[in-house]
């Protein structure tokens, strides 16, 4: 909880730091993977990995992504009965002829999140079960840092859910090729 309010105070002063480096997308989730499998074999539940075939090496901030799809997965988790499954996903995009983004997605078969909430999720404080009996304690921040951390790599957010079905955390970014110079990643 510390360290979700110092995060959120050091973006909110534009002193959250962006540190660019080759990052190859597998090692990011492969890694992920492994540091979440403990928690989610506690709850018989499977973990997924869904790579494309050919993901290439991005210059982006690792330390940021992995805080990201971290936050997505541990919620996946929390929300997300015994004896499920969640995949996570990497796609290769193709916007346009000269721009490609990758898409990172944990899709989980929890309690889903209602229509009305969908565009609350990655407020500060905002949680779908905000009554004081609800099941799983947090902030209300970590996806609200993860939408931050995301506009501070160019990249957007996104959740598809179904009631009753499950939902789907994604983060899509711009394909800046560690062999490209990129602008200079600046807080907004």
């Amino acid at each position: 909880m510390i360290n979700e309010l110092l995060d959120m105070a050091k973006i909110e002063a534009g002193r959250m730091e962006v540190n660019l480096e080759p990052t190859s997308i597998s090692d990011v989730l492969e890694g992920l993977s492994g540091i979440m499998r403990p928690q989610a074999k506690s709850k018989n539940i499977t973990l997924t990995l869904a790579m494309a075939s050919t993901m290439p090496t991005v210059l982006t901030d690792p330390g940021k992504l992995q805080q990201i799809l971290y936050n997505f997965l541990s919620n996946a988790i929390k929300f997300t009965p015994q004896d499920s499954e969640i995949v996570i996903r990497s796609q290769l995009l193709h916007t346009n002829t000269q721009q490609q983004s990758v898409k990172l997605s944990i899709q989980d078969n929890g309690p889903g999140i209602p229509e009305d909430m969908l565009d609350m999720v990655f407020e500060k404080f905002r949680q779908v079960d905000a009554t004081h009996t609800r099941e799983h304690a947090g902030t209300g921040l970590g996806l609200a840092i993860c939408r931050e951390l995301s506009e501070l790599l160019h990249g957007t957010l996104s959740v598809q859910s179904t009631p009753g079905e499950g939902a789907t955390f994604a983060v899509e970014l711009p394909i800046t090729f560690a062999s490209e110079t990129p602008e200079p990643l600046m807080p907004s």
